[in-house]
């Protein structure tokens, strides 16, 4: 295997690949754990029923980096 070092990058430019890399994989592919499905499936129905709380992205975003500052 070989490695890549990815040192050179800052940590946005790392968590923009992330982010890419993730979006690159097809849902079938992604494994995911019992208690990850149980709780997705939970997600699902409360948004179907009128009971998640969602927000707009930008404003998810404004306040993911308010608390990293």
């Amino acid at each position: 295997m070989t490695v890549i070092d990815f040192s050179h990058l800052s940590p946005e430019q790392r968590l923009q690949l992330i982010g890419e890399l993730c979006d690159s994989l097809e849902p079938e592919n992604v494994p995911l754990s019992p208690a990850w499905k149980v709780e997705l499936a939970q997600r699902s129905r409360d948004l179907r029923a009128g009971k998640g709380q969602s927000i707009p992205l930008a404003q998810a975003m404004d306040e993911l980096h308010r608390r990293n500052r």
